[in-house]
């Protein structure tokens, strides 16, 4: 059972909404009333709560790089206004240089384990295999680049 299944169990008769795809960033539920209309005849007053961090880290797990994945979380998801039941982003901290340095050596793992394994691919496998390595590559080079700026030399 993830937070959601969890959540929805809790108050099964809330209209608070969810942002599909980021279960992985959800922190909890406001229960507080915050609006003329969450008092008056609307007995849920309920909103999921996520943490702005996780967000970014789970699209950058999706290939994008910080600029494009803040970029889009301000407009497509923060800036999705759907009622009183609109989800609480919290921007709980910036993504820590120890933070950056755990996605970075989780993607050279990766690529590591990728490479052991590239004997035994085929020409499709080899695609996404270049495919895969340039990502985590990118958003590796990208997550270094702005908040460990002294590892990579000047360009």
């Amino acid at each position: 059972m993830n937070n959601r299944e969890e959540i929805e169990g809790l108050y099964p008769d809330s209209k608070m909404l969810f942002a599909d795809g980021f279960d992985g960033a959800i922190l909890g539920v406001d229960t507080n009333p915050w609006t003329k209309e969450a008092d008056e005849g609307d007995n849920s007053k309920e909103r999921v709560v996520y943490s702005v961090r996780n967000i970014m880290i789970i699209l950058m797990d999706q290939g994008m790089e910080y600029e494009k994945a803040r970029e889009h979380f301000d407009y497509n998801i923060k800036g999705g206004y759907v009622g009183v039941h609109t989800p609480i982003f919290v921007e709980d901290e910036e993504l820590s240089e120890e933070l950056v340095r755990t996605n970075v050596e989780e993607a050279w793992n990766e690529i590591e384990e990728l490479d052991t394994n590239f004997n035994e691919l085929h020409d499709f496998d080899l695609i996404n295999l270049r495919e895969t390595i340039h990502a985590r590559i990118k958003r590796a080079l990208s997550l270094l680049a702005k908040y460990v700026p002294d590892t990579i030399g000047e360009k």
